[in-house]
């Protein structure tokens, strides 16, 4: 059996919540899945992180439309002090996916775009943002 489907396996087992399609070899089909943030930590939580490993292996020799960050804004734009938190979340995901090899993400604070996004306060920050995997076609 392939790695990928290893991975996928495992990933599928430790309850990590990716969306992971088994396809045939050559397209791996898009997909994504959920980081959970503990508390107020800026910290990518072991489980992102081998999910994110489980992803690049997944997606090991293929060519990447786009992987979009749901739910955190760009780390290197200026954002309202609120989204500080939410800011250096962005800034480690960017970290975490560069580690497992993936290429750099696109962010996007509400999946209803910027104008529809309801900012967080400093009291509840959002603790689940979602990264999309695109491959080209």
């Amino acid at each position: 059996m392939d790695q990928g489907g290893a991975a996928r396996r495992a990933a599928g087992e430790r309850g990590l919540g990716g969306l992971w399609i088994d396809v045939g070899p050559g397209d791996p089909g898009d997909f994504f899945f959920p980081i959970y943030f503990n508390g107020r930590s800026p910290d990518v939580p072991g489980p992102a992180r081998r999910t994110i490993s489980a992803s690049a292996l997944r997606s090991h020799g293929c060519s990447f439309d786009q992987i979009k960050v749901v739910g955190l804004p760009d780390p290197k734009a200026q954002v309202d002090p609120k989204l500080e938190l939410s800011r250096e979340r962005a800034r480690h995901v960017a970290e975490a996916l560069k580690a497992a090899g993936l290429p750099d993400p696109v962010f996007q604070l509400s999946p209803y775009g910027e104008a529809g996004a309801n900012l967080p306060s400093t009291l509840t920050p959002r603790r689940r943002v979602d990264v999309y995997v695109r491959f080209m076609r």
